[in-house]
Parts: C-alpha cells; structure tokens; sequence
C-alpha cells in the first residue's frame, strides 16, 4: 500500500503506472490543496486523472503548511487539517467524495475522541481507516480499547512512521502498536508505512544500490506474528514535504527493484568528468541492475535520457516522477515475475 501526496511527480507517477498495476495497489492518498488550485476539489479531480474512479484511503498530509493559507483551497485544507470542528469538515468533505475511504486520526485525539471520529465514519457505510503517526501520536495499550468490539472486515490501521534513516530503529515501536491492535482485533489489517530514501547523496560515485529500509522493517516486524494480518506499505519511495532550504539537486537518475533503490550519480566540485543526466542514465543502462526489456513508463524516460531522445529526464522533478512510476510498479508486482505491460504511455511530460 502507497502513500502518495498530492504533489506533480507522485500524480504524473501514478497516472503513468499500468492499469493492472492501479488494479493492485490500494494507496493512501494524503490530501493537501493542488498547486495553483482555488478550491480543495482539484486535488481530488488530479487523484482521477490519475487513478480513475478506483478506491482510495483518504488522509492528510501533515506536513503541508498551514500557517500561511492565502488561497480558499488552503483556507479550507486548514480547517478540515486543524480548524475548530476539523473532522466534522474532514468527514463532510470525505463523505462528498464517492470513492474516498475515511480515517479517523489518532493526530491530535484522545482514545475516547478516537472512538468517537470512528464511530462517526463508520455511519458513511464505507469502512474507515484508523491512521497512526509515528512522530505525531502518543500510542498506548489505550489503542486496543479504542478498537475493542469492531469487526476485522470494518476497518483497517495505517500505522506510518515518516522518513527515517533506518526504520528498523523503529521495529520495537512498530511491534508494539501491533500487539495493542491484536489484542482487541486478532485479524484487523495493519499497514505498517515508512520512508527511507536517501536525502543525501554526496557519498555516491558510481552506480550504487541502496536498500528500502520499510523492506527491511515489515520483515523484521512480521516474524514477530504468526498468522496476523500484515500489510506491507511505503511512501512510493518519496519522502515527506520539508520546509529546509536545500541547493538544486545535482543531476542523477534513480531507478527501483522490489528492496532496492539504485542510484547513478558522479559530481564533484571543480571536476571534469562529472555526469550530466544522460550520462548517468546511460551508466544505469550499462549496469547489471538493468532489465532486458522496459516494462513502466519510468524505464522509457530512463532509455529516452541515455539516447538523447525527445523527453528525457532533465531535472530532479522528472528524475522523481521516473522513480517514483518504477518503484510502484516493482512493490505491485513484489516477489512476481514482471512481464510486459502493454500499456500505451504519454510523453509529454
């Protein structure tokens, strides 16, 4: 299970990937304002440019800023996110969207207000999605109590983590927000989410892989259960909204397998044999992590860059949109082998 912000490479991402790929994957799409939207129902128009009228969970991207809401789009993100009556408007607004599933957040709640937002979204006759944030919920066997008496087929618990260096840091936690949810539920469905991609890159030189640490987290986490209901997300390999101020990305081209990234990239200060797009894309395509055969879009503008051909990857937003489209295409396709798609692809970027 993704999660995916409603940002310009995770929807382009999206739109690109195989329909029989949209038909696997089930995301948790955290809602924020579209760029240049006056009104919160463009984001939900883009998520149907990009996934159709398929189902989708419905969060909330919190870490989206609030603070400096100028248009009416932010203005009423702000207040479903924080206002006053915040899920009264969260749960009107998930209501009007016919294929949005809502959560209930344990963000800013009591276990007894939990229990209130659940029982409340459980009324829309759709489910609802119990949503857990590492850095933003204080989780205690409390938990447990606020879930006792639903059925395993009413709802389900996202339990994310956020970006980490290295999410099995976290497996304890994880471990033990599972055991409270088993212990009132035996069979609820718990998606276990976190990101590790990279924010730096200086190290590499070369062409060079970097494990998926939530790989790494749902396996460690899971041999701790025996036949519990598991589920294995990721933040399609994009990391949260930061306000930091960075310098522009150097050029490099990132390319996914199942519990792997591989990142080709060389650039130092003052040199001469520093790789420009198409070089590292073409020391991609020369490497053994290379497949015989293009199966996604992201692969296409990859072979596009390496050959100097029309709409290669020419900076770090497409290089992100290319990453993003093959990484949900191999964690669709996990532990399968990966035949051809067959699916026409768009372009113009």
């Amino acid at each position: 299970m993704p999660s995916l912000c409603v940002r310009p490479s995770e929807m382009r991402a999206l739109e690109e990937l195989p329909e029989k790929d949209k038909d696997v994957i089930f995301p948790y799409i955290m809602l924020s304002p579209w760029v240049g939207s006056s009104n919160l129902f463009a984001s939900i128009k883009r998520i149907e440019k990009s996934y159709g009228s398929r189902t989708f969970i419905l969060g909330i991207d919190r870490y989206y800023p609030t603070d400096k809401a100028k248009s009416d789009a932010q203005r009423d993100f702000a207040r479903i996110s924080g206002g006053e009556n915040h899920y009264r408007d969260y749960l009107d607004f998930a209501k009007s969207v016919e294929q949005a599933i809502p959560c209930a957040f344990l963000v800013g709640a009591n276990y007894e207000s939990l229990r209130h937002q659940i029982d409340a979204a459980l009324k829309l006759g759709k489910g609802v999605v119990v949503s857990v944030d590492r850095y933003r919920s204080y989780v205690t066997e409390e938990l447990g109590f606020a879930l006792e008496g639903l059925a395993a087929d009413q709802f389900g618990v996202h339990v994310c983590g956020g970006w980490s260096e290295n999410p099995l840091f976290d497996e304890l936690w994880f471990t033990d927000c599972c055991k409270f949810i088993f212990s009132a539920v035996e069979k609820a469905p718990i998606v276990l989410s976190t990101t590790s991609f990279p924010k730096l890159f200086d190290h590499i030189s070369g062409v060079e892989e970097v494990p998926i640490g939530s790989r790494d987290l749902f396996r460690a986490v899971s041999q701790r259960f025996n036949n519990e209901r598991l589920i294995y997300g990721d933040w399609g390999s994009a990391k949260p909204r930061s306000d930091e101020t960075a310098s522009a990305p150097k050029p490099r081209i990132d390319y996914a397998l199942g519990d792997k990234w591989v990142i080709a990239r060389r650039w130092k200060k003052n040199q001469e044999n520093n790789w420009d797009y198409a070089d590292a894309a073409a020391n991609l395509m020369a490497s053994a992590y290379w497949p015989r055969e293009i199966s996604v879009w992201g692969e296409m503008r990859i072979q596009q860059t390496a050959h100097g051909l029309a709409f290669p990857i020419d900076s770090a937003p497409s290089n992100v949109a290319a990453r993003i489209n093959i990484h949900l295409h191999q964690q669709a396709n996990f532990g399968v082998t990966i035949k051809d798609t067959d699916d026409p692809w768009d372009d113009d970027f």
